[in-house]
């Protein structure tokens, strides 16, 4: 009888172990999944520190008037990277906050400028830079008015310079 119960217990903590593994594997990829999102839209990279930390923006002026933010210091591992595109060198003329309503630097100050930034980072709203000698919207291949989409490697650097490429073949 002894033996009887003590199987039962036995099968009992079986059970639970199964379904204690099952629900941690679920949270796990939920995790996984939900984690980036979350740090996006908290302004914090993978480590948590705030985005706004891994670059920097110089103003560029023309005649007393804001023309441009260059980005002169950007960190390999910088979000702005990975979700824009973004690159040394490249002047923001335009960001959009929120809402997909992009708002030129020429009408805005630098202060005002670099906030939009980290807010349409946070937003995933698109942003327009002078790179070179042409003006490109970032980001390329993911921006969809606001609305998030799974990454994927076309979403990330290599797919937007495939996607610079094709632009600059036609």
């Amino acid at each position: 009888m002894q033996g009887i119960g003590l199987l039962a217990l036995l099968v009992v903590l079986a059970i639970i172990l199964v379904l204690f593994a099952q629900h941690t594997s679920t949270v796990s990829s939920v995790n996984k999944e939900v984690r980036p999102q979350v740090e996006q839209i908290a302004g914090v990279d993978e480590g948590g520190k705030p985005v706004k930390d891994t670059y920097e923006l110089q103003p560029i002026r023309e005649n007393g008037k804001l023309k441009g933010m260059k980005v002169v210091q950007l960190a390999p591992s910088s979000p702005m990277r990975k979700f824009y595109g973004l690159e040394d060198g490249d002047v923001i003329i335009e960001a959009s906050p929120q809402g997909g309503v992009l708002m030129s630097v020429r009408d805005n100050d630098s202060t005002t400028m670099r906030d939009y930034v980290a807010a349409g980072y946070q937003t995933k709203q698109p942003l327009v830079v002078l790179r070179g000698d042409k003006q490109l919207t970032l980001p390329q291949g993911n921006a969809n008015k606001g609305e998030a989409k799974k990454s994927s490697d076309a979403d990330g650097v290599q797919g937007q310079l495939d996607a610079i490429k094709g632009a600059g073949a036609r």
